[in-house]
């Protein structure tokens, strides 16, 4: 039953990386891209409204993509959770990789200076 368990939890946490990466990735080309665009788009000398509604997509997207990001990063806990519950925090042991989220809407981007 216990190497049941560890071999479950191991496949779930090399399951969770390539995931967590993804979306991380995918964050990255999405606003990467949503500045080429505007970049582009400027460059290009073509009227300030040309693709403007594209742009709000393309935004709308890189926005979802942050969002999915701060879902998997709100996973950590909760994963690590079932590891105790089940019995395995000898095994993974009872440390995070990363920060708890408390309070995901209350966070955001500040100016300094």
């Amino acid at each position: 039953m216990l190497n049941q368990r560890l071999a479950a939890a191991q496949s779930v946490a090399d399951a969770f990386r390539p995931a967590e990466e993804a979306i991380d990735q995918a964050a990255i080309l999405a606003t990467r891209c949503l500045a080429t665009m505007m970049e582009a788009r400027a460059l290009s000398g073509v009227p300030i409204a040309t693709g403007l509604d594209e742009l709000a997509r393309m935004l709308a997207l890189s926005t979802r993509l942050i969002e999915a990001r701060r879902d998997v990063i709100s996973l950590h806990p909760d994963l690590a959770a079932i590891r105790d519950a089940v019995g395995l925090r000898a095994w993974f042991g009872d440390s995070d990789e990363c920060s708890p989220v408390d309070h995901p809407k209350a966070q955001g981007l500040h100016a300094i200076g």
